[in-house]
């Protein structure tokens, strides 16, 4: 019963939305959102993701505006980095829809920053429901 039950959980949150693009800054893989959100759902909708080995905001940069990402999935250190170095400035961002900032909150002032400088990208939060699936 309980296999069942993850199994149901897991198709739900696979089937639950549709992604274009995504770029996945090193984050685990290790933790059911990454498992699921990063490497399962993709797959099951046929969209291309792209994966940095090791996070460096240029090469960040450098994907986004190569592979037009649309939804980027990041941790705080790596938004904070986003919003507030002068290095992004220098790369085209616009095709950035949704960011969405996981692992630890985010703080209200850094949000905001973050969703300033990406003017036609939203901003939320995926912290604390790691482990829930839904």
């Amino acid at each position: 019963m309980y296999r069942s039950q993850s199994y149901r959980s897991i198709v739900r949150a696979l089937t639950s939305a549709c992604l274009w693009r995504i770029l996945k800054p090193a984050r685990s893989n290790a933790d059911i959102y990454g498992l699921t959100k990063l490497l399962h759902w993709p797959v099951l909708i046929g969209t291309p993701i792209v994966v940095m080995p090791k996070f460096d905001l240029r090469g960040l940069c450098e994907l986004v505006q190569k592979y037009k990402v649309t939804i980027l999935m990041l941790v705080p250190p790596i938004a904070l980095a986003l919003a507030r170095d002068p290095t992004a400035t220098k790369y085209d961002l616009s095709s950035l829809r949704l960011v969405i900032s996981g692992a630890a909150p985010l703080g209200p002032e850094l949000e905001k920053e973050l969703a300033n400088r990406l003017p036609k990208c939203d901003v939320i939060q995926a912290y604390g429901s790691s482990c829930s699936l839904l």
